[in-house]
């Protein structure tokens, strides 16, 4: 099975209350060069942080909210997976 790329599970549910909670469980077996999956410490405000900058700089650029909304959205889809996300929070150029 392929894997999931770094994401934010609040933007699936976005006309929801932010306080959606999200689990996933492995369907099987592991094993350790496997990767389950990594755990983003305080990664909801992290996630929030970088969702209500885009917004600002969007909406400063004359997008209406329901297009900024979607632009976030786009954004968020065509992340990178682990290891560049990864590479883009250590070494700042998201502005974490």
């Amino acid at each position: 099975m392929p894997a999931l790329g770094v994401h934010y599970d609040q933007i699936f549910w976005r006309y929801d209350e932010d306080t959606t909670v999200t689990v996933w469980e492995s369907l099987g077996d592991l094993s350790r060069q496997g990767r389950g999956w990594i755990y983003l410490d305080k990664g909801r405000l992290r996630g929030a942080e970088i969702e209500a900058r885009f917004i600002e700089k969007a909406k400063a650029s004359g997008l209406t909210d329901e297009e900024a909304k979607s632009a976030f959205n786009q954004n968020m889809i065509s992340m990178p997976r682990l290891p560049t996300m990864i590479q883009v929070i250590r070494f700042g150029y998201a502005s974490i």
